[in-house]
Order: C-alpha cells, then sequence, then structure tokens
C-alpha cells in the first residue's frame, strides 16, 4: 500500500519482491498486487521454482540487492533481520520499522515510526508501522536519489556492514568465545 502511494507520484519507479508471489499461509502478494491496480510490469518477483528450491546463488542476491535503490523491510518484529544487513554490505541504504533488530541495524536509511501491537501468539508486544510513514521513507529515498546523496549513504552502509563479515566476526568475537569455552570445559 506504501509503494502504491509512492508510485502514484513516481511512476518510473519500479518494487522488486523477493518473496514467493503465490499462494501461502501468509499474505497472498499476488492478490494484493492485483487489488492495488498496478501496471503489470512494476511489481516483479522472483521465479517461483528458484526461490522455493534454493537455486538463486549468493552472487545472484548480491546482484539483485545491488541494483536496487533501497531495500524496504517494515515489519512488525524481526530477530535479525539479514537481509537487511546483506542489502547494506552491498551498499544499499535500507527502509526499516525502528523496533527490534531491524532498528539497530539500520545503519545507514530511514527507521520508520510504528505503533505498539500485541501478538497473541508471542505474548509480547511488536510494532505496526503506519502506511503513510513507509511512503515517506520511499520518497526521502527518492529525493536522496536524486541528489545523489545516496551513493554517500550506500558507502556509509557497506562500511559498517562489513563490521559482520564472517571472517570480522569470527576474529573478534569466535575465537575467544571458544577459547573461554574450551577452558571451562576442558
Amino acid at each position: 500500500m506504501a509503494f502504491r502511494m509512492f508510485y502514484d507520484k513516481h511512476p518510473d519507479s519500479k518494487l522488486m519482491i523477493h518473496a514467493s508471489s503465490a499462494a501461502d499461509p501468509g499474505l497472498h502478494l499476488n492478490a494484493l498486487v492485483q487489488a492495488l491496480d498496478f501496471p503489470p510490469d512494476v511489481v516483479m518477483f522472483p521465479d517461483r521454482y528458484s526461490l522455493s528450491t534454493g537455486l538463486i546463488s549468493n552472487e545472484a542476491m548480491a546482484a539483485w540487492f545491488g541494483s536496487l535503490d533501497v531495500l524496504s523491510a517494515c515489519s512488525f518484529g524481526e530477530g535479525f533481520c539479514m537481509p537487511v544487513l546483506e542489502a547494506q554490505a552491498c551498499g544499499v541504504p535500507v527502509i526499516v520499522t525502528d523496533f527490534s533488530a531491524t532498528g539497530e541495524m539500520c545503519f545507514s536509511g530511514w527507521k520508520v515510526p510504528g505503533k505498539k501491537h500485541w501478538v497473541n501468539g508471542h505474548h509480547s508486544w511488536w510494532r505496526r508501522p503506519e502506511v503513510e510513514d513507509i511512503a515517506d521513507a520511499y520518497e526521502k529515498a527518492y529525493q536522496a536519489r536524486e541528489s545523489g546523496e545516496i551513493t554517500a549513504m550506500g558507502k556509509v552502509a557497506r562500511e559498517r556492514a562489513l563490521d559482520f563479515d564472517a571472517d570480522t566476526v569470527t576474529q573478534q568475537f569466535w575465537e575467544s568465545a571458544l577459547r573461554d569455552i574450551q577452558e571451562v570445559c576442558g
């Protein structure tokens, strides 16, 4: 819905979704795209077979991230949200809900506020971002792209995301943690 609001102002924009378009127990994205009346070439999905069988390579994902102006990952709650880190490692700023891991992992981009939302199944509070706030963040990203600022933002995103490189994390944290475990366990 937020992208529809943005698209109405910027009909040259495209939305690439890395999720299944098919009906599943969750959201039926094809039906939503149709209900929002997007032209056929505006919203794109990956090949269903490749997505469901894991045939999309790391190189293809890096190329996909690199083709984006911004990654939108506004969710109610996340554990770590690896795509936010991966996008930034590819030099792409992000738009996230300012809650849980996504708010913490936004090194360069826009944090969308939200309203507390109780989730019975988790017995906890999540945060529901408002559609208008997401659309506003899209507009800010568009303006940053137009002004050229988004290039500098992408460099900051990549620099900060590299702190999470597997070799860096291993050297800074795992080696000492494993030594400590070895000392305790003998």
